[in-house]
């Protein structure tokens, strides 16, 4: 089936799977998943790590960060780093298109925010924070609970 001849879930467009990457254990299984759960939709797969600058005090609320080069060299290093990881990840599997990006912001926020009108977002189960021991973290309970759409969590 051509990409011309899927339609997702609203009708006109390729469907969409939308799956968060962190680098974790967890997330990797997410990812391979979400692979085949793609595939097997004739969706788009949309691999996203979201990231930060450290933030510092700003006057009046205003953030006037600009990057430093060393600081675009490491997002340079971290996007290499995320397209190695899905390239290393789905080397097994047929996925449909990848498409892997790194955007700024709180990684809860960015998924919700891309997957608002994707078919699906998958998640693993818990990510690299600091309590790994709990059943679920903290950016898939949010994921869980404010996504506009189905959502699948991946142990």
């Amino acid at each position: 089936m051509s990409q011309q001849d899927q339609v997702g879930a609203n009708g006109d467009r390729p469907g969409r799977v939308v799956v968060g990457v962190d680098g974790s254990e967890s997330s990797i299984r997410a990812l391979q998943w979400a692979a085949r759960q793609a595939h097997w939709m004739g969706a788009t797969l949309e691999v996203v790590t979201a990231w930060n600058f450290p933030e510092g005090p700003a006057p009046l609320g205003i953030d006037a960060h600009v990057p430093w080069p060393d600081e675009l060299e490491l997002m340079a290093e971290a996007q290499n780093a995320l397209d190695a990881v899905i390239d290393d990840a789905l080397s097994a599997t047929s996925a449909e298109p990848v498409h892997g990006q790194m955007i700024k912001g709180e990684a809860a926020s960015v998924l919700l925010n891309v997957a608002r009108d994707a078919d699906l977002l998958v998640v693993g189960s818990s990510g690299l924070g600091a309590f790994k021991e709990l059943l679920l973290g903290s950016v898939t309970e949010r994921c869980l609970r404010h996504a506009s759409g189905p959502v699948a969590v991946v142990r």
